[in-house]
């Protein structure tokens, strides 16, 4: 595998996509074993690929190992601007063979993860970077082909909890296509109620091509009535964060968009519960409900997280949040 156009020479490139997408729990743990087969590694693809997915696995098999996993958020919400070595530095110091997870990491500058790398090798430690295609890895080597359709099959399978049988081949049909590669959009879909959706289309029409814009369709239009039928102050914490991104603090989000509103967004499936803090349970919702914000909700967003950031001590925000 060619590496031209890394800077961390000394970190093995792992793709994710296509046949090794970690996109059913086979898959995942057989690619997660790779991983923890290696020293410092880079686990590299492309949004929706099944990266984070990828990387939290190998965080919950090395602690249930006894390892010790130090996270490291890539672009951190923080009382002032900090790099990833200042963030673990003081844990690192009294901790032996550590491992220390960054995913996102496109976010951080290349010197920043440099010194992270020779900080925790120095220890006996190893590094397991989660990141997008870029300038780490020469584009040739992470350019991924969509997801194939037996592993569409497979998920699809999982979901039914039965085998597709040929009747159901245009359903498998219609979300290999529509999703192209996105495990996240895929999970998405998989959903229960759109995925009964989907179902029900596909034994109706009968016709990959008529299915296109209606599965194309299907994520925004069941993002949107989950939205609508939230009351407004709920579609606002769901809003803010959307905006906050995946690394936002609990106690910000908190303070930004109230404890019982961020409970109901969770009710209607749209977030999770993430260690202290919410997360949506798809990528590919987060960024799609980022995506379509009216430009009035999105100021509104960002105000309140300003306010919850002063409140909690925050005055260093990720790039773009603002």
């Amino acid at each position: 595998m060619r590496e031209e156009r890394s800077t961390l020479s000394s970190v093995h490139a792992i793709q994710t996509g296509g046949a090794r997408a970690p996109v059913g729990r086979d898959d995942q743990l057989r690619t997660a074993e790779q991983v923890l087969r290696t020293d410092s590694v880079q686990v590299v693809g492309m949004p929706g690929t099944g990266v984070t997915a990828l990387v939290e696995t190998v965080v919950r098999r090395r602690a249930d190992a006894g390892h010790p996993v130090l996270r490291v958020p890539p672009s951190p919400w923080s009382p002032r601007p900090t790099t990833p070595l200042e963030q673990v530095g003081t844990l690192l110091s009294h901790t032996d063979s550590p491992t220390v997870v960054v995913d996102d990491a496109h976010l951080v500058p290349v010197p920043d993860l440099e010194a992270l790398l020779a900080a925790v090798e120095g220890r006996g430690g190893r590094v397991v970077i989660g990141v997008h295609p870029g300038d780490l890895v020469d584009r040739d080597v992470v350019h991924l082909p969509g997801l194939p359709r037996d592993a569409v099959r497979r998920l699809l399978e999982s979901a039914l909890g039965h085998r597709p049988g040929l009747s159901e081949e245009l359903l498998v049909a219609g979300l290999a296509r529509v999703t192209r590669g996105h495990v996240s959009h895929l999970r998405a879909l998989l959903e229960p109620e759109v995925l009964r959706a989907l179902a029900g289309l596909a034994a109706r029409e009968q016709d990959l091509d008529a299915l296109r814009t209606p599965f194309a369709d299907a994520l925004a239009t069941r993002t949107h009535a989950t939205l609508a039928d939230l009351d407004e102050d709920s579609r606002l914490a769901a809003s803010i964060v959307a905006v906050a991104g995946p690394h936002a603090p609990g106690a910000l989000l908190d303070a930004a968009a109230g404890i019982d509103q961020l409970a109901r967004a969770r009710e209607a499936r749209l977030l999770e519960r993430h260690g202290e803090t919410h997360r949506y349970r798809h990528a590919a919702v987060r960024d799609l409900v980022r995506r379509s914000l009216p430009v009035d909700v999105l100021a509104e967003a960002r105000w309140r997280l300003g306010v919850g950031a002063q409140a909690t001590g925050l005055h260093h925000a990720p790039a773009g949040v603002f």
